[in-house]
């Protein structure tokens, strides 16, 4: 009875023909007894792999080289073309040229260490390590500019310190080629380039400075820990000041500002040895006691030549006191005569000045007088007014005379002119013939003459001719005192502070230890004192001169030219080698396995990658050998959530004993499992760490178990051992579109494995060209699509040649938009596009080579290549040539084991027709004999143009087999021109025969 048999997925890859009889096994019906030159898509079918660009030929033909990507980001990418003893670069497809010739370093890996290298890439700059070769460090400083230098280690990694007795001396401190002698025969010709650590006990581990005025400490040599402390009273800015020059630049690394008793004890850490100092500025001894300040507590003045603390804030603001002008309320402050006062009666001594005449004074009026104030006690006017010659005076009015005030008595007429005719009584005034004032003595009689009256003694002249003196003389007048001196009127006023009844004394002087208490400055020091009372410098082998006699160089200070026996070798180099894997993990760079050191460990320090020492800062240098019961070396390491870590005989995790990060003080290394790895660095899918097994087949997965808290390395390619014959010797990661592990193995093969762990896709599939891959490397692409680069060795006219080679980039993008001229399935190929040409140029690197040719989107004849071009059967506007390959897919043996009557293994069979699920595809071709015949996938239709290729198929198409019936029945199909090729899926349609 017919059965139709449907395989719909080939994701499990290639497996193994060891395979061949386990049907049983899930993966079995989705695998392949052979998949070459196909992809793995996730979903399940398979893609015909794109072909390769030729982008040009590394430096030499006849030597290997390695490919190496190099991402500073998505956008900034480029390829480093590693050759022996160079490095070119490439980006954009195209060499970095420089003056129109490649952009070229000199490198000391010879061709046979290529493969060994391993890097770490910190964005423009590339740490690059091989166990025969001091570390080196890649810089990009443009893209037609980069440096490859050795190392240059601020401090370098160090065996531990010598324990015997041998000495070393440097003849200098400083400079180059120097002369480092030992007192035993310890050097070799391979310390050449080595590193050697030189401590020499330091002569003082503090310094002091004086607080008692500006100025700076004595240098201190530090490393490590230090304290700093002060004591007794002061008032300044203390820095402390570091140089890494010797003294030549300094700059603050702590700051602190004193005043009065604060004292201050810290402590700190440096990171390399440097020079320390106390630099003192802005030094005071407390500033002169002055009224009419704010005074806060602690604040330190100087008073009658001592010094005082405010014990207690307060503000003696207090404005000088005025003694004719000021309100002053309860409890205000004044000063006066250099002491402070407090009200202790509000009082108002507003005083005008005194005015003697034409002013009311009422009772309580104060005036200014003298410079004193007096209060008004009797009300009084001194209002006066203008006395007429011919004016009679009443009782009361008031006459201003030379500044004084006469009030008259009584009322009186004004005097008369003396008349002879007219007598006058006692008493009364009259003006004489000189204008004088008289007053009569004796009775006159009418007649009688004036000089007779004056010479009778009759008329007496009074004072003066002004009738106001006259007045007054004759007792009309009284002379009235209204000023302040007349007690009568006026009280004098004593507002003055010293008044006991206003005022009473505060005392915010120094004196007052309610305010203040007097200080003793005691000892001012400030001191810095090194924890470590050694100082350590570095010097470099740059010559071998005997084994107790090398030349250095001084790349950090030795402290002195003595011998000394605290010294330490340098970990790394040709005496004692050199790392073989570097990676970076949580801010460090990590180093590990030398050939003496083999499981040992050195971390920088944070940040600082080209500083390797040691110290107890948490942000320090590490080192640590892994305890092991054996010294296998260590071949990679990978930062995850932990420093994941292989040797050639273990897989190991670092991490830090608690939560924290990693330090000196708080790691923890744990064995994981003893499968043991090749050098080939390990590589991160996702969070999943693939390495290969020692032996170059085997590629594990390094994940972790939550149910055995640990983790395991299981084996990707237990079901395909074959694909990895020859072992791996390269390898790299694509991320997009599809995620692929690709592999180059020493026979020349390419190989890739399809990785999607979520979806449980892991499938192998090999690829093969007209030739041999020889390293492989991936760099993010324009389009989303990472780029896939070779180095493919190719035999060209009779003559070894080496390409480099990318697969299309856009393969893809043409396969999903059906762009048939711009397919490209075709390996070292080169397009041209533009004009209608008959000939096709730009083939010198194929010369004599045998090529296909697609032209407009259509498949023409062969071509062989005849002086860098070819000739085309008619002219063509887009063509693409290069060498063909074929892309084989060939499932599992087809076994149904849910028969009515059994399984159908053993039985002969015949399957008489084929259905196969097409993606865009065109050509193809099935075979159900073991490859002896080949059918079309599908015939050309008939309304299809004759003068042109035709459409791409998508859907299903039926395929009428002839093969005979076989027990080992199988299905191949493969595409072997320069078109796309997608398989989705197929159905065999079976008819069996027997039993």
């Amino acid at each position: 009875m017919p059965v139709s048999a449907l395989i719909n997925s080939f994701n499990a890859g290639e497996l193994s023909p060891y395979m061949g009889a386990r049907s049983d096994v899930e993966k079995y019906r989705n695998g392949c007894s052979t998949l070459e030159n196909f992809i793995i898509l996730p979903y399940g079918g398979v893609i015909r792999r794109p072909g390769t660009e030729y982008l040009g030929n590394p430096k030499f033909n006849d030597r290997r080289c390695r490919l190496i990507g190099f991402n500073f980001s998505t956008t900034t990418r480029f390829v480093i073309e590693m050759g022996h003893q160079y490095l070119r670069f490439w980006s954009n497809g195209v060499p970095v040229l420089s003056g129109g010739n490649p952009v070229e370093v000199v490198s000391p890996y010879l061709e046979s260490q290529l493969r060994e290298v391993q890097f770490v890439q910190i964005n423009d700059i590339m740490y690059l390590v091989h166990p025969d070769v001091a570390p080196h460090k890649l810089s990009r400083l443009a893209d037609t500019n980069w440096t490859l230098t050795e190392v240059a280690w601020d401090w370098p990694a160090l065996l531990d310190e010598n324990l015997n007795d041998t000495t070393l001396a440097c003849s200098h401190l400083t400079g180059n080629n120097r002369t480092l002698t030992a007192s035993t025969g310890i050097f070799n010709a391979g310390h050449v380039g080595s590193y050697w650590q030189l401590g020499h006990a330091l002569e003082a581990v503090f310094t002091e400075q004086d607080i008692d005025a500006n100025g700076n400490s004595t240098n201190l040599n530090v490393f490590g820990d230090w304290e700093f402390s002060t004591s007794g009273v002061w008032s300044a800015i203390i820095n402390i000041e570091q140089s890494e020059d010797n003294g030549a630049t300094w700059q603050v690394i702590r700051s602190y500002k004193g005043s009065a008793e604060r004292n201050i004890t810290s402590s700190g850490k440096t990171e390399r040895e440097v020079l320390l100092r106390l630099a003192i500025s802005n030094y005071v001894t407390g500033s002169a006691w002055a009224t009419n300040t704010n005074y806060v507590l602690d604040t330190v003045v100087t008073y009658e030549n001592n010094v005082y603390k405010c014990v207690l804030g307060h503000n003696s603001n207090a404005p000088a006191w005025s003694e004719f002008s000021g309100t002053y309320a309860l409890d205000a402050l004044v000063t006066w005569n250099t002491r402070t006062y407090k009200c202790t009666k509000a009082h108002n001594n507003t005083a005008a000045t005194h005015v003697a005449t034409n002013t009311n004074y009422p009772v309580d009026a104060l005036v200014k007088y003298k410079d004193r104030t007096y209060k008004c006690i009797k009300a009084h006017n001194s209002t006066v007014i203008a006395m007429n010659s011919n004016q009679a005076v009443t009782l009361g009015q008031q006459f201003e005379y030379n500044e004084e005030i006469y009030r008259a008595t009584r009322h009186f007429t004004s005097p008369i002119a003396y008349v002879t005719t007219q007598g006058y009584l006692v008493n009364e005034m009259v003006i004489g013939p000189s204008s004088g004032i008289f007053r009569v003595v004796i009775g006159i009689n009418g007649g009688t003459a004036f000089t007779t009256a004056f010479s009778d003694n009759k008329i007496q002249l009074l004072t003066g001719t002004d009738r106001i003196p006259a007045s007054h003389e004759m007792g009309y007048l009284e002379k009235v005192d209204y000023t302040p001196d007349n007690p009568e009127y006026w009280e004098l006023q004593n507002f003055r502070p010293s008044n006991a009844e206003y005022w009473e004394p505060i005392d915010f002087t120094p004196a007052n230890n309610k305010y203040w208490t007097p200080i003793n400055y005691g000892t001012r020091i400030a001191r810095l004192e090194a924890a470590d009372s050694r100082v350590y410098g570095i010097v470099k082998v740059t010559g071998y001169t005997s084994p107790t006699q090398v030349t250095v160089n001084v790349v950090n200070p030795v402290a002195k030219t003595t011998a000394t026996k605290i010294w330490s070798e340098g970990a790394w180099s040709t005496s004692q080698g050199f790392p073989r894997t570097v990676t970076l993990h949580q801010g460090r760079i990590y180093y590990g396995g030398t050939e003496r050191r083999p499981l040992s460990i050195w971390g920088s320090v944070v940040d600082d990658f080209q500083n390797l020492r040691l110290t107890t800062n948490n942000d320090g240098g590490l080192f640590l050998t892994l305890s092991a019961k054996e010294a296998n070396r260590l071949m990679w390491m990978e930062s995850q959530d932990k420093l994941l870590i292989g040797t050639s005989g273990n897989e190991w995790t670092l991490g830090a004993s608690t939560d924290e990060g990693i330090t000196p003080s708080n790691v923890t290394a744990q064995k994981q499992s003893s499968y043991g790895s090749k050098y080939l660095p390990a590589a991160t899918i996702n969070d999943v760490l693939l390495f290969v097994q020692r032996q170059g087949r085997k590629v594990r997965e390094l994940v972790y178990v939550l149910d055995k808290d640990g983790w395991v390395a299981p084996d990707l390619t237990v079901l395909a051992e074959h694909v990895t014959s020859g072992e791996i010797v390269e390898r790299s990661y694509q991320q997009q579109t599809d995620a692929i592990y690709w592999a180059v193995k020493g026979d020349g093969q390419l190989i890739g494995m399809t990785y999607e762990r979520d979806q449980n896709v892991v499938g192998w599939h090999r690829h093969t060209t007209n030739g041999a891959f020889e390293s492989v490397a991936t760099i993010y692409g324009v389009n989303g699509t990472d780029e896939v680069w070779l180095s493919v060795q190719r035999t060209v006219g009779g003559q070894t040649k080496r390409f480099i080679e990318r697969f299309y980039t856009q393969s893809r993008e043409t396969f999903e938009a059906a762009d048939k001229a711009n397919w490209w399935y075709l390996d070292c190929a080169v397009r041209y596009s533009g004009t209608a040409n008959a000939t096709m140029s730009g083939l010198s690197h194929l010369n004599g080579r045998t090529v296909n040719v697609l032209a407009n989107g259509s498949v023409e004849t062969p071509k062989t290549v005849a002086g860098g071009q070819i000739t085309l059967d008619k002219a063509r506007t887009t063509v693409l040539a290069g060498l063909p390959f074929t892309s084989t897919l060939q499932p599992m043996t087809i076994d149904i084991n849910n028969m009515a009557d059994g399984t159908s293994r053993g039985r002969f069979k015949r399957i008489h027709r084929m259905v196969l699920a097409l993606q865009k595809s065109l050509g193809g071709e099935v075979s159900t004999d073991q490859g002896q015949t080949w059918q079309y996938l599908y015939n050309r239709d008939f309304p299809d143009p004759m003068d042109a290729s035709p459409p791409v198929f998508t859907g299903d198409t039926e395929v009428v087999t002839a093969s005979d019936h076989d027990r080992n029945l199988q299905v191949m199909v493969r595409q072997n021109q320069p078109l796309p090729l997608t398989v989705l899926a197929l159905v065999a349609k079976i008819d069996f025969y027997g039993d």
